[in-house]
C-alpha cells in the first residue's frame, strides 16, 4: 500500500507563518509611520491568522473565515501593511487542498 504525502506539520507551518509575519510587519511597520503603531492587539490579530491554520485538518470550513477576520481586522484597525496577507493565501491554498 502506498502512503499518501501529507505535506509539512501542521505545527511547523503555524509556527513559521506567525514568525515569518510578526518579524516581517514589525521592518514594515518601521517604513510606513503614517500608520498605526502596533500593540497588543495588532500582534494578537497577526498570530490568529496562523493560530487558525492549525484547523486544516478538523475543521477546514472553519480556518479560512478565521483567518479571513484576524487579516480584516487588523487592517481594518489601520495598523501597517506587511506580510499579514501570508496566512490568508495559505488558507485558501489548504482549504482547496
Amino acid at each position: 500500500m502506498q502512503r499518501r504525502f501529507r505535506g509539512p506539520p501542521t505545527a511547523a507551518i503555524v509556527l513559521a507563518v506567525g514568525i515569518f509575519e510578526v518579524v516581517g510587519t514589525v521592518f514594515a511597520s518601521a517604513r510606513q509611520p503614517d500608520h498605526r503603531p502596533l500593540d497588543a492587539l495588532a500582534f494578537v490579530l497577526l498570530l490568529a491568522g496562523p493560530a487558525a491554520l492549525s484547523l486544516r485538518r478538523r475543521a477546514p470550513l472553519v480556518m479560512l473565515p478565521a483567518v479571513a477576520a484576524s487579516v480584516a481586522t487588523y487592517l481594518a484597525l489601520g495598523y501597517a501593511w506587511g506580510p499579514v496577507f501570508l496566512a490568508l493565501a495559505l488558507a485558501f491554498v489548504l482549504s482547496a487542498a
